[in-house]
């Protein structure tokens, strides 16, 4: 029967106890084919009969009393003591005694086992080795037909002590087994699993029983010291009958010390970690014992392997202990037991990506049990990582109702959470409690309350959580006056994980007034849920209202203060709306936020993206703090630093972006509309502000445009701007200046620029960069003294450049200046104190048909000036010198030194002559030209100018050119002069000009009244002979004077064979006046010899070059269109009397 006890737990379940039966069917059969179960029915005096299925049943018949046989078996004792012994020891040696023992012995292990169980043996023995008798067996099957269990043993030996032969009462010693082979049901099949109260049941049964077995009470274990196993195996049947091994190789003993102490061990083949199992027995001071059976560290690693397990997310040297702990009375009666089972010491990952990892510091569970208490007692529930400590007590108890189930009622001691941050103290709760009921299956669990409380924070928990269909998770949470931080602590890491996440690292104070928490995840929803896969969205409803919150809604930006909000999230969705709030940047910047909305349409979406409408108003120098965040400067288009000291503004943004630690600019969306007025900004340009602005805009996309109005330099200014992300924002001014409003910013213009000029500015906002700008001069009048270079009002000009600013100064680049036909490009360069420094201009055109080339560079205070290229027209040039246009400075200023050169391959003067190969080289210094150089030719005539000895300040130029009239035509002195030697002598001063030029051999061609002239002096056969154009002149003098504007010629004359003349006066062409007089001499030769006649020469011709006849004209009107007029009857008369009939010039 002892026997039958101890190998009957190698199949696995707890034998249900069944009313005794009065009769016994034996179902074993021995291999050598005798019916043994007669036999042994006979040798034991009992009714043997045979029931209709062939089976062999004992009925028990009425046994002889007590005192009977007590008295038979002492005289048997004492009379035959020596002789049974003897008898005894042969008897076993017999065949067919000892068959008898071996059948005695096999009914009792089958009795042991019990109705519901069978056995199959194919071999049983009794055998001596030395004097202690071992009973072995092989081929026994042991099968439960209900569960499907089974279990089969190749060979065990059991060593016996040899008083249990004389009892018959089998006192196992050593037991040594190998080829057990445990076979389980399919899982499907073992639908019989045991409920709460029996799993408890069992607990408190199986604590007994080992504390038996370590204290030696139990009689099968009082005398065995050794256990030994091999070659164990573990199968699971499969659904085709075959079976799965599971686990193999395995190997066990248990061993009791001479001290009393148990040792058990477990191993499996190739592996060196196993399950060691140590108990001890410790006297207590009352008398009684105190029992411990200790695992030591095993590691989850280790179990795994024994196991043929694998254990995700579990650190494989996560160390575990198992204790099992007992008390005995001084009575050896059992008065408590207790398991505790602790793990320590292992980094574990959640299977769920939204809870972090950790490293366990301790996981204890004690639970204590007393025979005459139904409830377990849980003394000690710890859990301890990074800075959470759960620390708890309670009870686990049998509801009275069967069936239904456990209640659990849980304490806390100690309820501490890990900080948020690293700036935060971890939360310490002020009280925690659970209460909840276990269904009798384990597969179901009934929260009837979770309270906790934290300072005026209150919240309970109620639900409902089930394995069974699928499971399912019934929650509802009510909470009021929380502390955020703390609130957001406390918030279930796996609800909605990236809202709590970024209301973790965004939301930084406040008050959570209410929160109410509805869940209903069943089936697929609840595997949805934790497979990270959207729920439906009435799975999950949170409600909540929030106070006095502040926020972050972008990371690097300045935080939301006071936010008044409520919100509800459900399944797939979160809206907030946010009844008021402020952002203040700095003392002085607030702005308020009205009516905000916050929606999170789908939150199953990794990362969710949030989406925000907010109105605001108030101070546009804070909303620009606020917006300066590099996360969004970019993606509202943001100017960089840029200075807003007043204004207000009221408008409202939209905002979309991921719910990250960092969202992309990529990802992100933002649009503002905003109307703002009051508006100043300081150094918008350089060294001015704009005042009084009132502008709309509107940012969208990374891109911000509007249009406004502001003052800049006291003007009235039409101002747009648009910025695109990641490109310099540039603002459009249009504004309407004039000399007047240039002159109190320092730029006097005047008397060279008058008129409103119409200028368009394009400026860079918040950092140094080109400001493009465009002049319409069309309503502008420029004098520049300069020909070609000036128009007046209402003549098309336009000027366009980019002004950047340099440490040293200020460059115009692209320069570019249209006045019709004057056309500049090229770049400008100004000094720091603004003035002229360089200019390089590659198209300088003045004139349609130029194609040059011009560098001015101001070095040591001079002006030098470097013209090239293939073609430059003189004749703007030209008719400013005439009319005085070209100043040497404004009255009262020193004009500038100057350096010229000139080089180009055709220089264009008047009348389409063009001088070749030109070359100028001048220097002007305190207004006087100090060198002049000039090489050039007309067709093959050489032109040459030098300057010479300069007196005082007086420079001498000498000009000389092989052909008179071409240069005569080329300045547009005199366009019908032919030839001719030229040879001027001039000294050129700063305020005038005079000198002698006189001209030798030349003709004048198509003068229609000199020629009327000249024909009258020639005989009436020479016209007929030679009718020409043609009027030969041997020589040419005359003096003048020139100023601005202005030349005087005095006593200018010219004579030639057939005709000669005088003229004087004046030629005005600043005002566009001519008025000269002179008198054509026909015949010069032979009428001019009376003039020179001594005392009657004045009388008879005149003047010293006139002669007795002559014809007196003048020459009048307008310089640009000259009239010439004469008097025929003056031509007979002589010349005293010639001068009444002059012409009066016009003066």
């Amino acid at each position: 029967m002892r026997l039958g006890r101890l190998l009957s737990p190698a199949m696995g379940r707890v034998r249900r106890l069944q009313p005794s039966r009065k009769a016994i069917v034996l179902q074993g059969r021995i291999r050598n084919g005798r019916n043994l179960e007669q036999e042994h029915a006979e040798h034991l005096g009992e009714h043997v009969e045979v029931n209709a299925q062939g089976e062999t049943c004992l009925v028990r018949r009425r046994r002889i009393g007590v005192l009977g046989w007590c008295s038979i078996g002492i005289a048997s004792v004492i009379a035959l003591m020596f002789v049974a012994a003897g008898l005894f020891v042969w008897s076993i040696q017999r065949e067919k005694n000892s068959a008898f023992l071996r059948e005695h012995f096999v009914g009792l292990l089958h009795a042991g086992l019990g109705p519901a169980n069978t056995l199959a043996l194919d071999e049983a023995a009794v055998r001596f080795s030395g004097l202690h008798p071992t009973f072995t067996v092989g081929g026994l099957a042991i099968s439960n037909p209900e569960t499907g269990a089974q279990a089969h043993l190749d060979r065990a030996d059991v060593g016996l002590t040899n008083l249990s032969l004389f009892t018959l009462s089998p006192e196992a010693r050593t037991i040594h087994f190998e080829g057990l082979r445990l076979v389980m049901p399919d899982r499907a099949a073992a639908d019989s699993a045991l409920d709460a109260n029996e799993a408890l049941a069992l607990l408190r049964a199986a604590l007994a029983a080992v504390n038996f077995a370590v204290s030696g009470q139990d009689p099968a274990f009082r005398a065995l010291t050794t256990v030994e196993g091999s070659k164990i195996s573990v199968l699971r049947r499969k659904n085709d009958g075959g079976a799965t091994v599971i686990h193999d190789g395995i190997t066990a003993s248990v061993t009791r010390e001479s001290a009393g102490n148990l040792i058990a061990r477990i191993r499996k083949a190739g592996q060196t970690q196993g399950i060691d199992l140590v108990g001890k027995v410790t006297p207590t001071s009352d008398g009684g014992q105190s029992i411990l059976v200790d695992t030591g560290d095993l590691t989850a690693g280790g179990i795994a392997q024994l196991l043929g397990m694998t254990f995700p997310g579990i650190d494989p040297d996560l160390k575990i202990s198992v204790r099992l702990t007992s008390r005995l009375s001084s009575q050896n009666v059992l008065t408590e037991t207790g398991i505790s089972v602790s793990a320590r010491g292992g980094h574990i990952v959640p299977p769920d990506p939204d809870m972090p990892p950790f490293t366990l510091d301790e996981a204890t569970l004690d639970l204590r049990m007393k025979p005459d208490l139904p409830d377990v007692l849980v003394d000690r529930l710890q859990v301890r990582f990074n800075e959470t400590h759960f620390l708890l007590h309670g009870t686990l108890s049998p509801m009275a109702e069967p069936g239904a189930g456990l209640r659990l009622a849980l304490t806390a001691d100690r309820a501490e959470l890990d900080r948020l941050s690293a700036a935060e103290p971890p939360l310490a709760l002020d009280a925690a409690s659970v209460q909840g009921i276990i269904a009798p299956d384990f597969r179901s669990f009934v929260l009837e309350k979770l309270d906790i409380r934290k300072g005026a924070g209150v919240a309970q928990v109620q639900g409902s959580y089930s394995l069974e269909n699928g499971g399912s998770m019934v929650t509802n949470l009510e909470g009021q006056t929380f502390d955020m931080r703390q609130a957001l602590r406390v918030w279930p890491v796996w609800v909605a994980p990236n809202v709590r996440h970024w209301l973790i690292q965004h939301v930084e104070a406040g008050t959570l007034s209410a929160i109410k928490l509805e869940t209903n995840l069943a089936g697929q929803a609840l595997q949805d849920a934790f497979n990270r896969r959207p729920v439906p969205d009435s799975a999950i409803k949170l409600s909540y209202r929030v106070e006095g919150v502040t926020m972050r809604p972008v990371k690097d930006a300045m935080p939301i203060h006071g936010v008044i909000a409520s919100g509800v999230s459900t399944g797939r969705r979160a809206d907030i709306e946010l009844a008021s709030g402020w952002i203040e940047p700095a003392s002085g910047q607030r702005f308020d936020l009205q009516g905000a909305k916050l929606v999170v349409a789908n939150t199953a979406l990794r990362p969710a993206l949030l989406e925000m409408t907010v109105s605001a108003q108030g101070r546009l120098d804070g909303l620009l703090a606020f917006l300066s965040a590099p996360s969004l400067k970019n993606l509202v288009g943001l100017p960089p630093d840029a200075t807003v000291t007043d204004g207000t503004f009221q408008g409202q943004a939209s905002l979309a972006l991921p719910l990250t630690a960092t969202p992309s600019q990529k990802d992100t969306r933002v649009e503002i509309r905003a109307e703002t007025k009051g508006v100043v900004i300081d150094n918008i340009v350089k060294g001015e502000r704009l005042e009084a602005g009132a502008f709309s805009f509107v940012s969208k996309s990374g891109q911000i445009s509007g249009k406004g109005e502001g003052r800049i330099l006291g003007v009235l200014n039409h101002i747009e701007f648009r910025t695109d992300a990641g490109k310099t924002p540039v603002a459009l001014v249009k504004s309407v200046l004039d000399e007047a409003i240039l002159a109190k910013r320092g730029i006097d213009l005047r008397p060279t620029v008058t008129g409103p000029i119409a200028a368009t500015f394009s400026v860079p906002l918040g950092k140094p960069g080109p400001i493009d700008v465009e002049l319409d001069l069309v309503k502008t009048k420029i004098e520049t003294g300069l020909p070609g270079l000036s128009k007046r009002a209402g003549q098309a000009g336009r000027a366009k450049f980019a002004v950047l600013t340099r440490p040293d100064g200020t460059t115009l680049e692209g320069f570019e200046l249209d006045l019709a036909p004057a056309s500049l490009r090229g770049k400008v360069e100004l000094l720091r104190d603004g003035q002229f420094g360089k200019a390089d201009f590659n198209q300088f055109r003045i004139s349609a048909g130029d194609n040059a080339k011009l560098t001015a560079e101001r070095s040591r205070g001079v002006l030098r000036l470097a013209l090239s290229g293939n073609s430059f027209d003189l004749r703007p040039f030209m008719r400013g010198f005439q009319s005085g246009k070209i100043e040497d400075g404004k009255a009262g200023e020193k004009p500038p030194d100057i350096d010229l050169d000139l080089q180009t391959t055709v220089l264009v003067g008047f009348n389409g002559e063009l001088m070749s190969a030109a070359e100028a080289k001048a220097s002007r210094r305190n207004g006087r030209i100090t060198a002049l150089s000039v090489k050039g030719q007309f067709g093959s005539a050489a032109l040459s100018v030098k300057s010479g000895e300069v007196r005082g300040d007086q420079t001498a130029i000498n000009a000389s050119s092989s052909d008179g009239g071409a240069l005569a035509r080329f300045l547009d002195i005199y366009p019908r002069m032919i030839g001719g030697r030229l040879a001027a002598e001039l000294q050129v001063g700063p305020q005038s000009q005079q000198g002698v030029v006189q001209v030798r051999d030349f003709l004048i061609r198509g003068e229609a009244s000199l020629r009327q002239v000249a024909a009258s002096g020639r005989p009436p056969s020479a016209s007929r002979i030679a009718e020409t154009d043609d009027v030969h002149f041997t020589k040419l003098r005359a003096d003048f004077v020139r100023k601005s504007g202005r030349l005087d010629l005095k006593e200018a004359v010219m004579w030639g064979a057939q005709i000669g003349g005088t003229l004087e006066g004046v030629l005005d062409y600043a005002n566009d006046i001519v008025s000269l007089k002179g008198a054509f001499v026909p015949a010069y030769g032979l009428n001019n010899l009376f003039a020179n006649v001594p005392l009657f020469g004045p009388i008879l011709g005149g003047s010293q070059y006139e002669g007795l006849f002559a014809v007196p004209f003048v020459i009048t009107g307008k310089a640009s269109a000259p009239v010439l007029r004469t008097n025929p009857v003056s031509a007979i008369a002589p010349g005293f009397l010639r001068k009444f009939f002059e012409i009066q010039r016009e003066q």
